[in-house]
This record gives C-alpha cells, sequence and structure tokens, in this order.
C-alpha cells in the first residue's frame, strides 16, 4: 500500500503543478516527458554497459533510468522555454480542463519511469511494500544446510512467491498502472511509431516489468543481481554449449519437502512441437559473492524466443537429471559450468537443421540473459548432439535433495 500511496500522491501533486502552470506550458511539459521516457527506457542499459562500466552494477540501472530521463527532460523543456518564451491564452475553464489533462499525460509518464527505476533495486521481491506477483505468508522451517553441521538450523522464509512459476493470474498491479501505460507508449513508438528503429523495445523486453521483478525474487541479501557479459573485455558471463533433447527427461523436485511439496511427473517430456534446450552458462569467478558463490534464481536467467520470455525448469545434473526448481528458489552454485532446462516450442527457436552434421542453427533474435545485462545470442552456439555431462555438478544441493539424485542410480 505504502508504494502504491506515494506514486499516486506524486502522480496528484505534478497534475496540479500543471494545473497551477496553464494548458500551454502543460502540453509542453507532457510531449517533452514523452520524448524523455522513450529516451530513458531506449538508452539506459547502454549508459550501464558503455559509460558506467560495471560501477554500482546493481543500481546502475535504476540510477541510468532516472538519470537519462531528468537530463533529458531539463534540457529540452529549458530550450523551449527560452525558445517559445511567451504563453497562448485561452478561455479560464478550457484552460483549466486542458493542463489537467496535460498534467495527467506529463505525470503519468514522469510517475511511470520513478516506479520501473524503484522496482528495478536490488530490494528482493518486495519494492517498499509492494510484490509483483501474489506471495506466501512469511514462515520458518527446520533444515540442514549442507555445511558439515548434522542438527538442522531455522531458516526464515519469506517473500516466496504464491505461484512455482509466476503464473499470470496471480500478477498484481499498481493502483494507477502508470508504468504499464508508460511502457506500452514507448514500445508503440519503438516498433511502429516516430522512433522506431531496426530493434524494437520489445523484442529485447518482452515484460519489462516481470523480468525485473523475477530478477530479484530469491535474492539474498547482499548478492549481486546484475552481471554484465563482458567487463573490461573481459567475458563475465559466456555461452559455452547448447543441447536439443526430444526425449524425456528424469526429474526431481529441487526443493525439501519442509519447504515446498509438489507432485512431479517423473519425467519431462516435450511434445512433437517442443523441445528441451539445455543452455550451458560458463559463470566466471569475478561474478561470485564474497563467500565464492554465484546466486541466482530461475527468474534471473530468462530465454527470450518467440516474442516472450522464457525461464528454466530447473538446472540439470550430471547431464541427467533435470532438478526441478521454482521460479524464484536461490540457488548457490560455485564458478563454472552451469545447465539450465527450458521447454520451448521448437518453431520459436530453431531455424534450421543439419542432419548429416547433426547440428541445429537457432534464429539470430533468440538469446539468453544471466541476471539482467549478461546477454548471449544462441546463434553463435549451434547445437551439437548429446550432453556430455560434467561427473559433479557446481549447483550446491541441499542434503535431501543429492539423496534424491543420488537415488536414482544414474
Amino acid at each position: 500500500m505504502v508504494f502504491n500511496l506515494l506514486m499516486f500522491v506524486l502522480l496528484v501533486a505534478i497534475v496540479y503543478f500543471h494545473f497551477l502552470q496553464g494548458a500551454f506550458s502543460a502540453l509542453i511539459s507532457a510531449v517533452v516527458a514523452f520524448l524523455a521516457a522513450c529516451i530513458a527506457l531506449g538508452l539506459h542499459e547502454n549508459i550501464v554497459v558503455s559509460l558506467l562500466g560495471g560501477k554500482m552494477i546493481d543500481y546502475a540501472v535504476s540510477m541510468s533510468m532516472i538519470g537519462l530521463f531528468a537530463l533529458t527532460y531539463l534540457v529540452l523543456r529549458l530550450t523551449i522555454d527560452k525558445l517559445i518564451p511567451g504563453n497562448v491564452r485561452l478561455p479560464v475553464t478550457a484552460d483549466r480542463i486542458a493542463a489537467v489533462i496535460f498534467g495527467i499525460m506529463a505525470g503519468t509518464v514522469t510517475v511511470g519511469i520513478l516506479s520501473l527505476a524503484t522496482q528495478a533495486l536490488p530490494t528482493g521481491t518486495y519494492t517498499i511494500d509492494f510484490s509483483r506477483f501474489a506471495t506466501k505468508d512469511d514462515r520458518t522451517v527446520a533444515m540442514n544446510l549442507g555445511t558439515g553441521n548434522f542438527s538442522n538450523e531455522d531458516i526464515a522464509i519469506a517473500g516466496e512467491l504464491e505461484s512455482p512459476v509466476a503464473a499470470e493470474e496471480t500478477r498484481a498491479s499498481m493502483w494507477i498502472p502508470v508504468d504499464s501505460w508508460t511502457l506500452s507508449m514507448v514500445g508503440f513508438q519503438s516498433e511502429s511509431g516516430a522512433l522506431a528503429g531496426p530493434t524494437s523495445f520489445r523484442a529485447i523486453h518482452p515484460d519489462f516489468i516481470a523480468q525485473q521483478a523475477l530478477s530479484r525474487t530469491g535474492a539474498e541479501a547482499g548478492q549481486k543481481i546484475t552481471t554484465l557479459a563482458t567487463l573490461g573485455g573481459e567475458p563475465r558471463v559466456s555461452l559455452s554449449e547448447t543441447f536439443i533433447l526430444t526425449s524425456p527427461l528424469q526429474q526431481i523436485e529441487g526443493e525439501i519437502k519442509a519447504i515446498r511439496s509438489r507432485s512431479l511427473d517423473p519425467t519431462v517430456k516435450p511434445t512433437d512441437s517442443q523441445i528441451l534446450l539445455v543452455i550451458r552458462l560458463d559463470i566466471d569467478n569475478n561474478e561470485a559473492d564474497k563467500d565464492e558463490l554465484v546466486r541466482f534464481s530461475p527468474g534471473a536467467v530468462r530465454l527470450v524466443a518467440g516474442g516472450k520470455d522464457i525461464y528454466p525448469l530447473g538446472t540439470l545434473d550430471g547431464g541427467k537429471v533435470l532438478v526441478a526448481n521454482a521460479i524464484d528458489d536461490p540457488i548457490r552454485a560455485s564458478h563454472g559450468l552451469i545447465d539450465l532446462v527450458y521447454l520451448v516450442e521448437k518453431a520459436d527457436v530453431v531455424a534450421s537443421e543439419d542432419f548429416a552434421a547433426k547440428q541445429t542453427n537457432f534464429k539470430p533474435d533468440v538469446f539468453v540473459e544471466f541476471r539482467r545485462l549478461g546477454r548471449l545470442s544462441l546463434s553463435d552456439k549451434p547445437s551439437t548432439g548429446s550432453i556430455p555431462g560434467p561427473e559433479s555438478s557446481n549447483v550446491r544441493r541441499k542434503v535431501e535433495v543429492q539423496k534424491r539424485i543420488t537415488d536414482l542410480g544414474l
């Protein structure tokens, strides 16, 4: 409620300010705000990657978004005010009504950018008190963390999503969805409007709001939530290999029963139109936290294909077992190779198949993204044959989960 209330009060304040300024000033403000929003959303990642160079990386997305919007707005507004020092007089009633309408437009975009930037901060599941997806009540469970201590420890579980796949029916919106409206406006301009370019905003961000929310869910206190593909000319995350499975894959639950108990099929089997896509990422040791562990959730490793975001079913263990995870499960791993499993429509990702060479080529617009900015194209890594499974997984498993894997005897 607090987050929604803050955004509502700010919107009312902006509308009232423009009501006092008059229709002509409000019109200029609305046009300038629209342009500033397009520039802020379209270029903020370029600022993070090119200019900031990894500095304050988890906050850089929000900072660059607000900074670009504010700078663009101020420069354009001051320039226009100097070029047009006069005003346009209208009848008082018409002037006030028009001022409110244009003020709502300017306020919507301004508050929309602010709310999007706030939701991009590394705050975990909640932005102040607002969660994009419905959550379960906080609780405490006893578990063995596998640290050598044979006794269980009480662990607080907070901010767990109600739906393991972030189902659309559990999705919440703001009281006044200024963030969605702003994104719709920018998306239209990027695709078919005056600011359209070779690559549209939605081609990279099919669902920007959910992307930012899910990249934060499951995050532990103090962990990194943003990764650049390269930093200082050195790769921080790279696409090692890709593999395509058309046969069933054994799966087990990736969480202990004390936290989640769900009935899973013993195997995951793609339909005739689907494939199981295994993406093997190589994570650099510089992306680990202070304890030398790389932390992420399935919601932080999205695959973009067919104009939508696709999230992994879980991680692959030994090239044979799918360890199924909820979209907000915290995953810890040593740096190095990590296999992620996606169930995708074949038509969304496959460009061509060379049966003689046993090679599958991917569409040029298909990419995987690790922790918000570690973006890697799949077109550079065609799939070749079966999975050479590593002897042991770099993903750290809880004792109960590791026992399930061992009991399969694969």
